[in-house]
């Protein structure tokens, strides 16, 4: 089992405050010091997950499978082990999963398989 010590959040809003929220409550229900890192665009820059977050950084242009590159970017540039990018459309992309893994950071959701098997509606 991996120890998560700084975890990215790859989403925004509501979603990324319970990760905030959710991952404070578990490290000091088991005594530990889990950095939140608020992985954000231009447009969230004064947002309440970005401010709330341990750190902060950056993404240039969207949040989106065609801009991974920039996102490996933000979460190699924060130093984290760990991200989250809770549901919506990048959540379902195996690219998220399959570029944690190239990273060496934990992926914390499906997996790159899980969510191929899932889009292929021909095991239906």
């Amino acid at each position: 089992m991996t120890t998560i010590t700084r975890l990215a959040i790859v989403n925004r809003g509501a979603a990324a405050m319970r990760l905030i929220s959710a991952a404070r409550e578990y490290a000091a229900e088991h005594r530990r010091d889990i950095q939140i890192v608020a992985i954000h665009t231009e447009a969230d820059e004064r947002s309440l997950f970005v401010r709330e977050a341990d750190l902060a950084v950056r993404v240039d242009g969207p949040i989106s499978v065609d801009n991974l590159d920039a996102v490996a970017a933000a979460l190699t540039l924060a130093g984290v082990d760990a991200a989250w990018v809770g549901w919506g459309p990048l959540a379902q992309q195996p690219a998220f999963a399959e570029m944690c893994v190239r990273l060496g950071i934990t992926n914390v959701g499906l997996s790159s398989a899980t969510l191929t098997s899932i889009a292929d509606r021909s095991v239906l």
